[in-house]
């Protein structure tokens, strides 16, 4: 499991319910990691909200007049080829699942 940066502290949960060595969750602990893994995502989504906005659900439409969704797909596209061209950085994903979640939202 890897850690997100930025925090609060569910990741010392999913740490303790994962075997160190295969990275294997251990039996009946599914719930328990992802109510910490969510926890500290919803909480890592909602700074990235703060600093940039949300403009995904409200862009600023200054130099394209794509929609919502189409920008969202577009960005997706950029992020997956990151990791097509061998780009696994953490950053990278937590950004394809930000993105994901921001489009389940709009399609909701």
């Amino acid at each position: 499991m890897k850690k997100i940066e930025h925090t609060v502290g569910g990741i010392d949960v999913i740490r303790d319910y994962l075997n160190a060595d295969t990275h294997e969750i251990r039996p009946n602990e599914f719930e328990t990691l992802l109510d910490a893994f969510w926890s500290d995502y919803r909480a890592f989504l909602l700074k990235k909200d703060k600093e940039y906005g949300s403009r995904y659900l409200h862009p600023l439409a200054v130099f394209c007049d794509l929609s919502p969704l189409d920008r969202l797909n577009a960005r997706l596209d950029e992020k997956a080829g990151r990791l097509f061209a061998g780009n696994k950085d953490e950053n990278t994903l937590d950004d394809l699942l930000g993105l994901l979640i921001h489009r389940a939202i709009l399609l909701a």
